[in-house]
């Protein structure tokens, strides 16, 4: 189990925030204006963490050290990202597999996103602008190769086509592929990301609890800060 270390609690937020889904939490109230994550789904999170630990005596690592016993054959699982299919299979070859999220308390899987995005049209009479609007077309008609890297495609049409792959990682990303209909996303607000990955986020309220912190009270502290700082975006941005 992830404790400590530089990644802790980016990894530790990606096991926190499926564990909080399937415990049928949201991230906040439905304007915007409050973190949620004190909920009952968000101790029940922190809560099981803590108990893989406690109770089952889980070794806690620093973040990186699972990631490299699994890649030496001395670590059994490890939860972790697609991202990391092309080192894993490098080093473990046949013996890899890969399987999805157990369902511990119910439906609900996090998934983060790469986002293209374009300015508005600037005094180049928008050339820049098409150019730009032809790349991300071309690119995620074309995100086979994507996948090929460790990564889900997000259309349809190039998710179908990972059916019979046969080279590198992408017969592991068919295996996980159909998730990609049914993940579920931080909230599409300024700072949604914020709400579990950085510092009093959700990520590090888990990391606390693995700890020995009362997953309650490390909660409540970081909705409270988060629930400032979306009262602050939402003045800023006007949504």
């Amino acid at each position: 189990m992830v404790a400590s270390g530089p990644g802790a609690n980016f990894l530790v937020g990606l096991v926190w925030a499926t564990l909080f889904y399937q415990g049928g939490g949201e991230w906040t109230n439905a304007d915007y204006t409050e973190a949620t994550i004190n909920s009952d789904a968000g101790v029940q999170a922190s809560t099981y963490l803590a108990h893989l630990v406690k109770d089952l005596n889980v070794p806690k690592v620093e973040s990186d050290a699972e990631l490299n016993a699994f890649l030496q054959g001395k670590n059994a699982m490890m939860f972790n990202g697609p991202w990391q299919l092309t080192a894993a299979q490098d080093a473990l070859k046949d013996n890899l597999g890969v399987a999805l999220v157990p369902k511990f308390f119910g439906e609900g899987d996090w998934a983060g996103s790469h986002d293209l995005s374009v300015t508005p049209a600037g005094q180049d009479g928008g050339d820049k602008q098409a150019a730009a609007y032809f790349f991300m077309d071309w690119f995620v008609h074309h995100s086979l190769d994507w996948a090929a890297s460790g990564q889900v495609p997000a259309l349809n049409d190039v998710r179908a086509q990972l059916q019979g792959q046969t080279k590198g990682v992408l017969p592991y990303i068919a295996q996980i592929a159909p998730l990609a209909d049914q993940v579920k996303f931080l909230p599409n607000i300024p700072g949604g990301g914020d709400i579990l990955f950085v510092a009093n986020g959700a990520g590090e309220a888990g990391t606390l609890a693995i700890n020995g912190s009362d997953p309650k009270q490390t909660l409540d502290k970081a909705a409270q800060v988060n629930t400032e700082a979306l009262k602050q975006n939402k003045d800023k941005y006007g949504y």
